[in-house]
């Protein structure tokens, strides 16, 4: 394996021994044995466009490959340093280079098993980021900064988002909403409720006239006669406190006088009050918003789910699916998780249900595209003719991607679905080892559905136990 490749545009410029490519040079069969790219830190905008033409590329084999810094000193923009792998210092380079494919190794590893994935179209956005989620095995940590209106980036992922309409956190939010990453609460924000920018001005105006051409006077009291001014009108021309209605002249706060309050004067139309109203004026769009109107997000971290590690492997929606998607009538996930609770709400209400939940798994799905070729759509076609013998109309099925699935058969016990499940899994067994010499492991669990029942805790153990047993 090469140990790196060094990604530079400028002919002159060389990093010892190591081969430089130029960003046209980016494809699979080039870097089919490169460990890391090297790109050039010292320019941090010039660093930050290669990486983004990397991320961007079609293939996962490039896309996600580990980035390496090279740079002169150890002073490096946080954004930068946080949008690679790792950084490493241009004089001891020889040395730390060693180190770092080593410390990569593992990303390298996480990208081969993608290799039987490969097909002509780029992966979608969605898929790019928890691939890269997944083959660093890290979390998405939001990062606090002035150089985009929302005022926080996720570096890994930011340069997927340069050329897109939609943001990174409304794409995280989504993905979380589906269960795909899992959201951790680290902080809550304001955000303007026109454009979405964080970078808001909060500033008192006058009550009466909406101006912010104000000034603000302390009001004095005056313990012995009892008057109460603004200091201003205490104030006698030696800069002393003198009281205006009974000449007496005041030393002691506490105990001559004490300043209860602030009031505020309006320069505009002279109104004084002593209180003001509070607008939030946008730097990005330059309207006002009241401050309760402003939209308030959670700012989270973000890992994958036992889901989404397992639909960054397999894709989000592929082949298999579709053909299931035109047979068997799949609901979205949302409208068979409503659904569920419809049917747990029945359950607790009238105590007659005896109804299943039902999660499956086919672990080697993607064995068969590269055993099968186009004959895959006809083998996976008579697969879904087997689940519809086993479900019946009022039964219901839907599908996180090609490999994992959920049901819910309707008045059917744990025992007779089960029953009904194995009968399924002989059937597909029997269909492979007759016709094709091959087998396709097919893991499920039933449940009963009751008010006790815990969906997303079982798809995690699920997942999580059938991953472990491959």
């Amino acid at each position: 394996m090469k140990q790196a490749i060094y990604l530079n545009n400028d002919t002159a410029t060389s990093l010892g021994d190591i081969p430089r490519i130029s960003e046209h040079e980016l494809t699979p069969s080039l870097l089919s044995d490169t460990a890391c790219i090297i790109v050039e830190g010292n320019n941090a905008n010039a660093a930050l466009d290669m990486i983004t033409a990397i991320r961007l590329h079609d293939s996962p084999m490039v896309y996600l490959l580990p980035l390496v810094l090279v740079v002169d000193g150890t002073t490096v923009n946080q954004t930068l340093q946080s949008s690679v792998d790792e950084v490493i210092i241009r004089d001891d380079i020889d040395e730390q280079l060693t180190q770092v494919i080593s410390k990569v190794s593992p990303v390298c590893d996480w990208i081969k098993q993608l290799e039987r994935f490969k097909n002509d179209s780029a992966d979608s956005l969605s898929l790019r980021l928890i691939r890269l989620m997944a083959s660093r095995d890290i979390p998405l940590i939001p990062q606090a900064t002035t150089a985009i209106p929302e005022g926080y980036i996720f570096p890994l992922i930011q340069p997927l988002f340069q050329s897109q309409d939609t943001s990174a956190l409304y794409t995280l939010n989504r993905l979380a909403s589906q269960h795909i990453l899992l959201a951790k609460k680290i902080n809550r924000a304001h955000f303007c409720n026109h454009c979405g920018s964080a970078f808001l001005n909060f500033k008192e105006t006058c009550v009466q006239c909406g101006s912010d051409d104000l000034v603000e006077d302390e009001l004095v009291h005056h313990f012995k006669c009892a008057h109460t001014a603004e200091k201003s009108a205490f104030t006698n021309a030696q800069g002393e406190l003198q009281c205006p209605k009974c000449d007496e002249t005041l030393k002691h706060i506490g105990v001559d006088y004490d300043k209860p309050s602030t009031i505020t004067q309006c320069l505009t139309c002279s109104h004084k009050s002593q209180s003001t109203h509070v607008v939030a004026e946008c730097f990005n769009c330059h309207r006002t918003s009241e401050p309760e109107y402003l939209d308030k997000r959670d700012i989270n971290q973000f890992k994958l789910s036992s889901i989404g590690m397992n639909a960054a492997i397999y894709g989000l929606d592929t082949f298999f699916t579709n053909i299931l998607e035109n047979e068997l009538q799949l609901i979205p996930h949302q409208e068979f998780i409503r659904f569920l609770d419809i049917e747990v709400a029945r359950s607790v209400r009238y105590k007659l249900s005896n109804s299943s939940l039902i999660l499956l798994r086919f672990d080697n799905i993607h064995e068969l595209y590269d055993k099968l070729g186009s004959r895959a759509q006809d083998v996976f076609t008579e697969i879904c003719h087997l689940f519809k013998k086993v479900l019946r109309e009022t039964d219901l099925i839907t599908a996180y991607n090609e490999t994992f699935f959920s049901l819910m058969m309707i008045e059917t016990s744990v025992e007779n679905s089960t029953l009904a499940l194995e009968r399924l899994k002989a059937a597909v067994q029997d269909i492979m080892s007759s016709s094709l010499e091959t087998a396709l492991e097919l893991q499920f669990k039933a449940y009963h559905v009751s008010s006790e029942l815990g969906y997303q805790s079982l798809v995690n153990d699920f997942l999580e136990a059938t991953n472990n047993t491959e």
